[in-house]
């Protein structure tokens, strides 16, 4: 079976409160959207988040990539401490029930004290193992923490530069310098009457445009057809005379109504 392939990147709008991040796996990020954010924003955040095509400056670029392999390295250490601690929770577990065991039967208190030392030993190789996993967690948090703090320190300085590419490729109206403001009722109609404005004003500003060159096209048959009456007018006066061309001028208007 084909697993299928992992989306991640630079992405618009991974979170309300910042405007672009890494993001280190799309559809991961658009399940959790869909299974835990309040019903009136869902529409919102999938629309709004989607990959930065434009230029990112290489350092915040760079910032991301490296919280991206700190996350990994933090996430791969968290579920190995985690199996640690069911590890251990299990070793407790057998250790309280030998216990209990140990104090029901006196007459097999000797037997049931050799398993629960058993099982203290297990419990103590399994917190030592918890233990590492622990400490191995705690560093991968700290360089996370650090690739953060340097991912948001980039983040501040090229916001101003992100803002312009955000006002040039997305051009969202939720985005208000700060965070996604989410539309709720009366506002979210408001949005779309004024995408409704926008659509009408475009089609008249085309019909504006085809009446004003219908318009100058006319203008310039018309010049065109009067230089030909009048050059017909000269020819015809010397040899027919004033009222002869009288009657082709009258004649030539006919045409022109007609046609």
């Amino acid at each position: 079976m084909k697993t299928k392939k992992v989306i991640k990147g630079i992405f618009w709008h991974v979170h309300y409160d910042k405007l672009c991040e890494w993001c280190y796996n799309y559809q991961e990020r658009v399940n959790y959207i869909k299974g835990y954010k309040p019903e009136h924003e869902v529409e919102t955040r999938l629309r709004l988040m989607k990959p930065v095509k434009g230029k990112i400056p290489k350092e915040y670029k760079k910032a991301c990539e490296k919280w991206d392999e700190a996350y990994k390295k933090w996430d791969e250490a968290y579920k190995k401490w985690d199996e640690a601690c069911e590890k251990y929770f299990e070793a407790y577990k057998k250790r309280d029930e030998a216990y209990k065991k140990w104090d029901e039967a006196c007459e097999k208190r000797d037997e049931a004290y050799k398993k629960w030392d058993e099982a203290c030993e297990k419990r103590d190789e399994a917190y030592k193992k918890w233990d590492e996993a622990y400490k191995k967690w705690d560093e991968a948090y700290k360089k996370r923490d650090e690739a953060y703090k340097k991912w948001d320190e980039a983040y501040k300085k090229y916001l101003p530069k992100l803002q312009l590419l955000h006002k040039k490729e997305c051009g969202c109206l939720e985005w208000n310098d700060k965070e996604v403001v989410f539309p709720k009722g009366v506002a979210k109609r408001c949005i779309e009457f004024q995408e409704e404005i926008t659509k009408l004003q475009g089609d008249l500003k085309y019909k504006e445009d085809q009446l004003e060159a219908s318009y100058q096209r006319g203008l310039e048959q018309g010049k065109d057809e009067r230089k030909r009456i009048l050059k017909i007018i000269e020819e015809n006066k010397k040899t027919y005379g004033n009222k002869c061309c009288k009657m082709v001028l009258e004649k030539l208007k006919q045409e022109i109504e007609e046609k």
